[in-house]
């Protein structure tokens, strides 16, 4: 570090931004965090403040250096590394009260959420560069959605998290938790996914450029995301909560035991519920008195409560309890208009969960099935899923051989059992569908 410091800080080196360098700010600031050496901050500060602003850098969208970072206002390139960039743009605007470099994090941080990202967290669409494509671009068979973006993603709402009291970014935290990251990962936690489709149409790959892997594997010639999904699974403490001296904000729920420290003395706030299974949450506190707010997320439309920035709030004292019940109904969720391959379309989401269908219960031809909203719905534990299975009434056309014919309304009809996104492609390799007709 020292010999960095006096080659950039010094003695203004020559170009410094080339592929790979994003890391580099977020490396820094999180041994400046660990170990104090103001060095590391005063080194990522210069990374930051001369990111586009040098004239010997490559001026390239792909790796973040088109524009001095505090007038960016959407996220561009790589997205992996974008994230990371993001993220450590947001703990240096926290350490210096940088107003303009929180601006510019809101800026890009609103442009993925409500432009950019898939309905499971996935964020990355454009396989060519492995990047953020333009906005509403968000496809479904052939996107890239790289886990280890969702998690670069779910550490920068953490970084925004801890800057700002807002529920917005707990929500994102759970919606990649939940959905796009955890796909990455196969349920007995040996194979791993780098991409992560919302649909797989193995017949359109077989015949594509493009030839998304529809299994899941053990080895990757670049094995970034298997480690980084250990490493994420290991840091979900991290995110549980926020503190600001005797107030305390819970923003993921798990059944949990947690230390605090409550007006200079030890306090203990629990956790017990069973979710996502239910929504049924109960901390029991012992310590000093303490305001809790509790994240009531977005998709929890029936909570009738008052919320502050999104969060219900309870005064607490040593023994007390309280529960917080998060009705879960199943939800039909669409997608923006201008995202145009889910136009007519929708996701069925429970709690924080998004579901598809697997051909291996729905038979094939997908794409025709349609879900019928107001038929009977069962929510079932079923042995070797971690989240309920979803049984829904659904109608499909009969086979035909001719190719056009007159409009007619003749349907099958049938029970379509829709499994977790996370759990898809657990069996054998078929065809799976997130996005579908509802009537």
């Amino acid at each position: 570090v020292d010999m960095i410091y006096r080659v950039f800080v010094e003695e203004q080196g020559a170009a410094f931004v080339t592929p790979g360098h994003e890391e580099i700010e977020l490396a820094l600031l999180k041994l400046y965090d660990y170990l104090g050496n103001e060095k590391h901050l005063e080194l990522a500060r210069f990374f930051i403040d001369q990111r586009g602003n040098n004239d010997k850098e490559e001026k390239s969208s792909q790796i973040q250096s088109n524009l001095p970072l505090r007038e960016i206002s959407e996220a561009v390139g790589h997205s992996v590394r974008a994230c990371y960039l993001y993220t450590a743009m947001a703990m240096l605007a926290k350490i210096d009260r940088d107003d303009k470099l929180k601006a510019a994090c809101d800026r890009v941080f609103d442009d993925i959420v409500n432009c950019k990202m898939s309905i499971t967290g996935g964020v990355g669409a454009d396989h060519t560069g492995e990047k953020f494509s333009y906005k509403y671009d968000l496809p479904n068979s052939n996107t890239y959605n790289e886990t280890c973006a969702a998690i670069s993603l779910a550490m920068f709402a953490g970084a925004m998290q801890e800057m700002e009291v807002n529920s917005r970014y707990g929500d994102v935290i759970e919606r990649i938790y939940y959905n796009g990251f955890i796909s990455g990962l196969s349920l007995d936690g040996e194979k791993f996914f780098y991409t992560n489709p919302l649909e797989i149409d193995r017949k359109k790959y077989a015949r594509s450029t493009y030839q998304p892997i529809c299994e899941r594997v053990k080895v990757f010639d670049c094995s970034c995301c298997p480690p980084n999904v250990v490493r994420m699974l290991a840091s979900i403490p991290r995110y549980m909560y926020t503190v600001d001296g005797d107030t305390v904000y819970c923003n993921q729920f798990a059944t949990s035991e947690t230390k605090l420290e409550i007006g200079r003395k030890e306090a203990t706030l629990t956790q017990a519920t069973d979710y996502p299974y239910n929504g049924k949450i109960t901390f029991h506190y012992s310590g000093e008195p303490m305001t809790l707010y509790v994240r009531i997320p977005d998709w929890c439309v029936e909570y009738e409560g008052d919320t502050e920035h999104g969060f219900a709030r309870f005064e607490l004292s040593d023994g007390d309890r309280v529960t917080v019940d998060l009705p879960m109904e199943i939800h039909f969720m669409e997608a923006n208009p201008y995202v145009q391959d889910n136009s007519g379309r929708y996701a069925v989401q429970r709690g924080p969960i998004v579901y598809c269908m697997e051909e291996i219960d729905n038979g094939e031809n997908l794409r025709d099935i349609t879900l019928l909203e107001n038929s009977e719905k069962k929510v079932v534990c079923e042995e070797g899923i971690p989240a309920p299975v979803i049984y829904i009434g659904g109608e499909r056309r009969p086979a035909t051989n001719q190719l056009y014919r007159m409009k007619k309304d003749e349907r099958v009809s049938f029970t379509a059992r829709l499994i977790p996104y996370f759990a898809f492609a657990n069996r054998k390799a078929c065809d799976m569908l997130v996005w579908t007709m509802v009537r």
